[in-house]
């Protein structure tokens, strides 16, 4: 009959289907969102490594960011890490970096403390007088993340 509307059978269906469609889009807001925050966190933990100055004669070779889960707890593992290849000697290396601490993930908490220490390491000597190494920072984030990552 024109003029009624939908009939009994399809206006269910388009209830069903509208239902379906906001717990859909729900369910990807609550993983999707605590992802593209981790995401943000990460880059910028990992920035702040990458963004500091290289000691003279140094170039990058290699870059990477990764972050991953830490034992039975809901904590995100952040790490950053470059690897760089240069003509000064070791102790050089080892001086210019002997006292740079870089932010952690989550500043201004009570309980830890605001910067951490960045790692170094060598690798065997390369060719041509040149020297490997690698810069890397480690960092528990936030325990309070719902990132599937992270659990």
């Amino acid at each position: 009959m024109p003029g009624k509307g939908l009939s009994k059978p399809v206006a269910w269906l388009a209830a069903i289907l509208v239902t379906v469609a906001v717990a859909l889009l729900c369910c990807g807001l609550c993983v999707g969102i605590p992802v593209w925050l981790n995401n943000l966190r990460l880059a910028h933990f990992a920035g702040n490594l990458f963004a500091y100055p290289l000691p003279r004669n140094t170039v990058v070779v290699e870059r990477h960011s990764a972050l991953g889960k830490v034992g039975n707890g809901n904590n995100c593992w952040y790490e950053a890490r470059q690897s760089n290849i240069t003509t000064l000697s070791r102790e050089e290396i080892e001086q210019y970096y002997r006292d740079v601490s870089l932010p952690v993930v989550d500043p201004g908490s009570p309980y830890r403390p605001d910067a951490i220490a960045v790692g170094l390491a060598f690798e065997d000597a390369s060719a041509a007088g040149k020297l490997r190494f690698t810069l890397t920072l480690y960092d528990l984030g936030p325990d309070t993340t719902l990132d599937f990552r992270c659990h």
